[in-house]
């Protein structure tokens, strides 16, 4: 299943490439991408705020060749599980 989410991510990245909207193209693709992280238990570092401004700018050039294979296999290599989704209730040991 997560390469699904993560594959879902890649899509919501690459849509900055297509520049849907007059202006925000990049920070759009980015919420809706970070939405669907956090919603499946996901979440990319703030340490990696460079580094992540930087895969974004490269996604959204058109002149630079980039394919959603690549997105997803450094989204894999970035995103982190949340602590909380894998943390047991009480009720898991009964």
């Amino acid at each position: 299943m997560q390469s699904g989410i993560h594959a879902r991510v890649a899509w919501a990245l690459y849509m900055s490439r297509l520049h849907p909207f007059f202006d925000g193209n990049k920070r759009t693709s980015f919420i809706i991408a970070a939405t669907i992280l956090r919603l499946n238990g996901f979440f990319l570092n703030k340490s990696d705020e460079d580094e992540i401004f930087y895969v974004l700018n490269k996604i959204s050039d058109a002149e630079i060749d980039c394919d959603l294979h690549q997105i997803e296999q450094w989204l894999k290599k970035k995103s982190h599980k949340w602590w909380k989704t894998t943390q047991k209730t009480i009720y898991d040991y009964l």
